[in-house]
């Protein structure tokens, strides 16, 4: 099968004065927690990629180690669809260990970018890029990656799932403003992950129960503590996701959990 190349997006924007102001800010944000203590060296080629997507020497810079794909991803300036096939296409299959895209889905997809400069909508739309509407086990890629003339494929468990929302929605309901509140758009998908779940699941998995567990409680928790603009759709997705334990078909070993909570907050 012949692939399609992906040839680099427009990126006329990185030009404009108002965006680099902005980007250096965040630039010096990442080097206080992202790349302290790197060496100058490769700090300026790091530097050169985050404000044109240009990376000088890749193999020199960590291509070919699970982590690679995901930075790129994240430090590429254009955060749209064409931007991250872009980087999948030219950048992705060379790890050897075949988790890039794993390591992808789970700390830069699933994990919350808030705290890296990302904002809600830009979060949102790298989830509905690499996950579809349901859980699957598998993903691919959205477009093949050059170097194997393939998708890359990564699987996803189920436990990371239900942890994230676990603990993001705790952080929201808390009131922590370094915390992404993507998830409570996107009841959905953990409803079709809960669907999934069975007996083995939860007696094999760690925490797996314990996370499940947390994750109802916090639909009786107070919403005081939350910020105002996350008030109301943390109501919508603490009614919708009640509404869906009631109505959707669950194992019995879930739905055990789930009338216990009730039952505790009766």
């Amino acid at each position: 099968m012949t692939v399609r190349e992906i040839e680099k997006p427009d990126m006329s924007f990185t030009e404009d004065l108002w965006w680099q102001k902005r980007r250096e800010a965040l630039w010096q944000q990442y080097c206080e927690f992202q790349y302290d203590g790197v060496r100058k060296s490769k700090l300026k080629v790091l530097e050169k990629y985050f404000f044109t997507g240009e990376l000088e020497s890749p193999k020199d810079h960590g291509r070919g180690s699970p982590g690679f794909l995901g930075s790129r991803i994240d430090t590429f300036p254009l955060r749209k669809p064409e931007g991250w096939d872009y980087v999948i296409y030219t950048f992705g299959g060379y790890d050897r260990l075949n988790l890039e895209m794993k390591q992808l889905l789970e700390n830069k997809v699933l994990a919350s970018l808030t705290n890296r400069g990302w904002t809600l909508e830009e979060e949102l739309a790298l989830w509905d890029h690499f996950l579809p509407e349901r859980y699957q086990t598998i993903i691919k890629s959205p477009v093949f990656a050059k170097r194997q003339q393939s998708f890359l494929e990564g699987e996803l468990h189920i436990d990371v799932v239900v942890m994230h929302y676990s603990v993001r929605v705790e952080n929201i309901l808390d009131g922590l403003a370094g915390s992404s509140p993507k998830y409570i758009y996107r009841p959905g998908y953990l409803l079709s992950a809960i669907e999934e779940i069975t007996p083995e699941d939860i007696s094999s998995i760690k925490y797996l129960d314990k996370n499940l567990q947390n994750l109802m409680k916090l639909c009786f928790r107070s919403h005081d503590s939350a910020l105002p603009e996350f008030k109301y759709p943390i109501d919508n997705f603490i009614r919708e996701f009640k509404q869906n334990m009631e109505t959707l078909r669950f194992d019995p070993i879930v739905k055990a959990i789930w009338e216990d909570v009730k039952r505790e907050h009766s």
